[in-house]
């Protein structure tokens, strides 16, 4: 995939956050050093930048979670899934999620959005997370969908 062939980096707070596509980690490197402070294992390809949001790191991967994390030791926080299930499929090559999180996940306003799915014959999940609860606001999962015969 064309986006694949470059990590996708965000920096806060001295530190440089990456999700790698290659080995499915999600990564923190101490900006002045370059030592890894971190590395947490997905389940699948983590394709784009995380969001930093405080002290938490917000990084999607094709498993088809959203992964919240402890930005000072990438201890698991919560996670959630995507789509209605944890089918799984063939795609690039690796089994993935049937709905992967493909696109980085983005903040406005408290809330924090993100996406699963990437064919529209298999319904498209967008999700609204208030950042303080870590409860789901609204999820949009009737725009998108298309049936295919």
């Amino acid at each position: 995939m064309e986006f694949d062939r470059a990590f996708q980096t965000v920096i806060a707070n001295g530190t440089l956050f990456y999700g790698s596509s290659t080995d499915d980690t999600i990564n923190a490197i101490d900006t002045k050093t370059g030592t890894r402070k971190w590395t947490f294992f997905t389940d699948g390809p983590v394709r784009f930048a995380p969001v930093v949001w405080k002290d938490k790191v917000f990084a999607a991967s094709d498993d088809g979670y959203l992964y919240c994390l402890s930005a000072a030791d990438g201890s698991l926080q919560k996670k959630w899934r995507g789509g209605p299930s944890d089918d799984k499929m063939l795609g690039n090559g690796r089994v993935i999620s049937r709905w992967p999180a493909r696109g980085g996940p983005a903040v406005r306003d408290g809330l924090l959005y993100w996406a699963a799915g990437i064919w529209q014959s298999e319904k498209i999940f967008i999700h609204a997370i208030n950042l303080e609860t870590g409860k789901i606001v609204w999820t949009n999962d009737t725009s998108g969908g298309i049936t295919m015969p």
